[in-house]
């Protein structure tokens, strides 16, 4: 019927290793996730940001800026880019 019953991860922690892959190109990374899934990816990143998680994953991530709608997002993201630009 169409319906996918089942799936395999062709490589583990596939977002973390392509923060780390830009990282090494020397690009500045900001990342946003929403769940347990993108912690890894908002760690490597140079700034990780979360948009609208669970209040689950807030609590377990504190270290996480949280926007809860697309403008917070976006000033978040310009903090950001303002650290990284005043960081050189």
């Amino acid at each position: 019927d169409g319906a996918i019953t089942d799936y395999q991860l062709r490589i583990k922690d596939q977002k973390k290793l392509s923060v780390e892959a830009f990282r090494k190109l020397n690009f500045k990374v900001v990342a946003a996730g929403d769940s347990y899934n993108d912690t890894t990816m908002l760690g490597a990143a140079h700034h990780g940001l979360l948009f609208c998680p669970p209040d689950n994953v807030k609590k377990e991530f504190p270290q996480f800026p949280v926007a809860e709608n697309h403008k917070e997002l976006r000033n978040l993201f310009s903090d950001a880019r303002k650290k990284i630009l005043a960081s050189g």
